[in-house]
């Protein structure tokens, strides 16, 4: 006879099938926030403009922040991750590098250069090219390509220009998610895959669905 526990097993690998998402399909997320800060009025909230900048000019800084909110369901990761930003205008050849942020607790509306300084950075995600006097295209940043993991609830990115090497002249204005084209906001594009099952796992299964189905033929 098929112990309850064993049944119970049997149960939760069937629903696990039976719920997961579709496999390496893509998920659009738009951010729950984003915003410029401005090293020059670092009082001063943008988070209702509908640009952005990265920049490093004489004694003038900026640097641009987004928030997500990722659904991953338990039993998955996330496989791949593309940040989408579309370029209004880059004056200068530019580098720019996007970090993890460790502090989710900023906000749209009250972020500035002086509170942005507070905020733990973490590692580098990506770093990307985007030459002189771009205009009207996509800057594509992998979040994943240097090693990071992305997990369920929310997730910060700072973008700066980069550090390595020293990039000391730049300006690249980026469009938010208020702008009134919504074709130009900014958006997620991330995939899930499944955790693998152990094979152990998947075996015993197997055998206890091969038992239910000959007892139930045999009863």
């Amino acid at each position: 006879m098929i112990k309850r526990r064993h049944m119970a097993v049997l149960a939760a690998i069937l629903a696990w099938i039976l719920v997961m998402p579709a496999v390496g399909s893509a998920v659009i997320a738009d951010p729950v926030a984003d915003a410029g800060v401005k090293s020059v009025a670092p009082d001063t909230n943008y988070g209702t403009k509908p640009t952005m900048y990265v920049q490093s000019l004489t004694d003038s800084y900026a640097h641009s922040f987004l928030m997500f909110d990722l659904d991953v369901p338990s039993g998955f990761y996330v496989a791949s991750a593309v940040l989408n930003l579309y370029v209004r205008s880059n004056t200068y050849a530019a580098n720019v590098s996007a970090f993890y942020v460790l502090d989710n607790t900023w906000t749209e509306d009250n972020i500035t250069w002086t509170t942005a300084s507070a905020l733990p950075i973490g590692s580098l995600m990506d770093t990307e090219s985007i030459p002189a006097t771009t205009t009207g295209e996509y800057a594509v940043f992998n979040l994943l390509e240097n090693g990071a993991s992305l997990a369920d609830g929310l997730l910060s990115v700072m973008l700066q220009l980069s550090t390595d090497p020293i990039q000391t002249r730049g300006l690249v204005t980026l469009a938010t998610r208020n702008d009134t084209n919504p074709a130009y906001r900014p958006f997620l594009e991330y995939t899930l895959e499944a955790v693998p099952v152990p094979p152990t796992l998947l075996l015993f299964g197997s055998g206890l669905l091969g038992l239910a189905i000959l007892r139930r033929r045999n009863g």
